[in-house]
């Protein structure tokens, strides 16, 4: 009876850099409403370095809230989380499996055992197709799991918040944008008939007033929504804000007319915490909305458009014992088979036929000889007088795109064979970079320019990093 009861609720578990919010969701009545939600907000000196005493804290907040459910969803902040659009052939689900395995084993040489990787979307095996490739530092994964371990809970699914936001607010026949915003930056989420087509990381604002930093989030939302036009046929229909930060309401309803897009801001948010009221907490509706949508997320209808690093769709299928029969029973039959030719060759020999054939093949030699020299003069030649590798054209208009005053320089670059690459590297100021996305969008040389993201630089060096991506138009 406890177990059933347990079934019909679903624990909600947003990480967060600095807290841990949590929702818990009952199915009671068939109507899923908010039953009880509570937060652990770190004390001084705990950190995700020590995920064990985490855990402990997290387990007394647990107890304390009575929180109790069957399933528990955990979603990973979208700093933790890079996704990456990958474009795909026309392909079977099993053969993009391979395919995108192939394409992390080239992308990440030698280090691919420190991340966790999934895709968002579907692939078709009749025309092309495009998925997000997720992919998550492997050590923030098995500390979360040692936090809810420690705190005796058990992960159903491991996702990203973000793109349960996206998922539970998007629209199935309309193309929106979903805005995240939190202390910790803003995240963009598009979405085209229920589907998530794109996941932006906007750059952290740093703005002496309200009113500065809404403009020059609003210019990125707008940079943003552009290039995403270019993609589509039409812009988004409606801007959808979850706003965990704090912000003034008319404000952000100003950014979505600025923007010329119809704007909703925490839609339905403050009625369900209102629901769970009894509990007696008195918290900021907005700080609960990740750990409510992935509360409410749906396994069935989010496996497609979301990610799991628990269950990752691109881990390959096992086989069955039927399936490694049939292997067996084709491997045999193809060994029988070659056997039977093998021997009806040898027949074939013995009649003399092939030997009039190696006959006239000797009389050839010479022939043979001079016509191999001249077809490996001319693959040697192929390399001077043939078309130029794409990769140096693109190299070139990158080298040429960059600013001469030495403010902006290039850590890595990724090109790939379809002519779309990723170019990471360090900036003095967050406006030296995007003055570099603005250099290579207006060069005639690249479309689809896009940033990454763009965040403030380690130990290593002072300034900003940044990653973003493109496609080389190639040409001369």
């Amino acid at each position: 009876m406890i177990d059933t009861f347990r079934k019909r609720r679903t624990l909600g578990v947003a990480i967060d850099e600095r807290a841990i919010h949590l929702a818990e969701f009952s199915a009671g009545g068939g109507v899923p409403r908010l039953a009880r939600f509570a937060v652990l907000n770190f004390a001084e000196g705990m950190s995700w370095d020590d995920p064990a005493a985490i855990g402990r804290a997290l387990r007394e907040v647990v107890q304390r809230s009575k929180l109790s459910a069957g399933r528990v969803v955990v979603g990973l902040p979208s700093r933790w989380v890079m996704v990456v659009p990958q474009a795909l052939p026309p392909l079977t689900p099993a053969a993009a499996v391979d395919a995108m395995n192939l394409l992390i084993e080239r992308d990440y040489p030698g280090d691919a055992q420190r991340w966790c990787f999934d895709y968002a979307g579907a692939v078709d095996p009749v025309q092309k197709s495009t998925v997000l490739l997720a992919a998550t530092p492997r050590d923030r994964v098995t500390a979360v799991l040692t936090a809810l371990t420690e705190a005796g809970i058990t992960a159903e699914r491991i996702t990203s918040t973000t793109m349960a936001l996206a998922c539970v607010s998007a629209g199935a026949d309309k193309r929106e944008v979903m805005l995240e915003i939190t202390s910790d930056g803003s995240t963009m989420a598009s979405t085209r008939d229920g589907q998530i087509t794109r996941v932006d990381r906007l750059a952290s604002v740093q703005a002496s007033s309200e009113k500065n930093r809404i403009d020059s989030l609003a210019a990125q939302v707008r940079r943003a929504i552009d290039g995403l036009a270019s993609d589509e046929t039409r812009r988004p229909d409606r801007l959808v804000i979850w706003d965990c930060d704090g912000h003034d309401e008319a404000a952000l309803l100003e950014l979505g007319r600025v923007l010329g897009v119809e704007t909703v801001v925490n839609p339905g948010l403050a009625q369900q915490i209102s629901h769970a009221s009894p509990q007696g907490q008195a918290l900021e509706p907005a700080m609960m909305a990740g750990a409510i949508a992935l509360a409410k997320s749906s396994p069935a209808t989010d496996r497609e458009r979301s990610i799991d690093y628990l269950h990752s769709k691109l881990t390959p299928a096992k086989r069955s014992d039927v399936t490694r029969l049939r292997i067996i029973g084709t491997v045999a039959a193809a060994a029988l088979l070659s056997a039977i030719v093998y021997f009806g060759v040898d027949w074939y020999v013995e009649l003399g036929e092939v030997a009039q054939m190696r006959s006239d093949l000797a009389a050839m030699k010479d022939e043979v000889a001079t016509a191999r020299e001249i077809v490996e003069r001319t693959r040697a030649a192929e390399g001077w007088f043939d078309d130029r590798p794409p990769m140096l054209g693109c190299l070139r208009d990158l080298t040429q795109a960059f600013p001469t005053s030495g403010q902006v320089s290039a850590t890595s670059l990724t090109l790939r064979d379809d002519r779309t690459g990723t170019l990471g590297g360090r900036a003095q100021t967050q406006e030296g970079a995007f003055d570099l996305l603005d250099r290579l969008a207006s060069s005639g040389r690249f479309s689809k320019v896009k940033m990454v993201y763009v965040r403030q630089a380690d130990r290593s060096g002072p300034g900003v990093a940044f990653a973003l991506t493109f496609v080389h138009k190639g040409g001369e």
